[in-house]
């Protein structure tokens, strides 16, 4: 299990949810700051020929992203919250159809 703190006070709005997930997981100059492109980055940090992103684990790896202060960003941020929920369920959607174990966990800090 690989766990990432996801500081949620420096996320305040879209633009500074993809400018964060871009700096902690190292995506690419191409990342287009949109959840399509979050999905496939995140969903890549298992198959490093991509090249998507510079974070790496190993296939069948759960990832966690231990969401610090989620309470406050509940609070403030309730749709990227519920965006972040969706996203990471369909990424585990797809590994589960394509047979790939790697899955995605959120945890509350």
């Amino acid at each position: 299990m690989k766990i990432f703190d996801i500081d949620t006070n420096k996320i305040m709005d879209w633009d500074s949810f993809h400018y964060y997930f871009q700096t902690i997981f190292g995506f690419s100059e191409n990342y287009g700051h949109n959840m399509c492109d979050w999905i496939d980055c995140m969903g890549a940090l298992d198959d490093p020929i991509t090249g998507m992103a510079e974070t790496q684990v190993p296939k069948g790896e759960t990832v966690v992203l231990n969401l610090v202060n989620s309470e406050t960003f509940k609070r403030n941020c309730k749709e990227l919250l519920d965006v972040l929920l969706e996203c990471t369920a369909f990424i585990n959607m797809q590994n589960l159809q394509r047979g790939v174990k790697t899955m995605f966990a959120l945890s509350y800090g």
